[in-house]
């Protein structure tokens, strides 16, 4: 059998995700406390879908006082949650969310591997907008429209 051999770099490089944009879904979160610093923070696995539609899990850590907390929240449509200062990881788990993928480079045994730069903010998961209610003219001529 004919091959090119790879180094381990290589070998390791070819499960990277690149730099991007990709769907995801939020498979477990959980409320625990970061080993370094000892504060509140969420460990969220997720399920990220490359270009050819594979999963791959990615990990990430949000510590409660972080950039990421608001854009995680706001990425399920629970920013109300956040604002309220009462998101827990229940109401994290499941969603479907858009996230920034990076590269977080090899370091001394550990290979390179995907990381979660940031959650992306999903148009259609705004708050529908509040139309104004309809008038009595309308509301008959929508009647009119009844075909019987």
């Amino acid at each position: 059998m004919k091959f090119t051999p790879k180094t381990k770099e290589q070998l390791d490089a070819a499960d990277l995700m690149p730099k991007g944009e990709y769907d995801a879904e939020i498979l477990s979160a959980e409320e625990t406390k970061s080993k370094s610093s000892g504060k509140p923070m969420f460990k969220v696995k997720l399920g990220v879908y490359d270009a050819g539609g594979r999963q791959q899990w990615v990990f990430d850590y949000i510590v409660l006082d972080t950039y990421k907390l608001p854009s995680i929240a706001k990425a399920c449509g629970l920013a109300a949650r956040y604002e309220a200062g009462e998101l827990t990881a229940e109401e994290l788990q499941g969603q479907d969310v858009r996230v920034k993928i990076g590269i977080e480079p090899a370091s001394g045994e550990f290979p390179a591997k995907n990381k979660v730069a940031d959650y992306v903010y999903k148009k259609e998961r705004q708050e529908p907008e509040k139309r104004p209610a309809a008038t009595a003219k309308q509301e008959a001529e929508a009647q009119d429209d009844i075909p019987f």
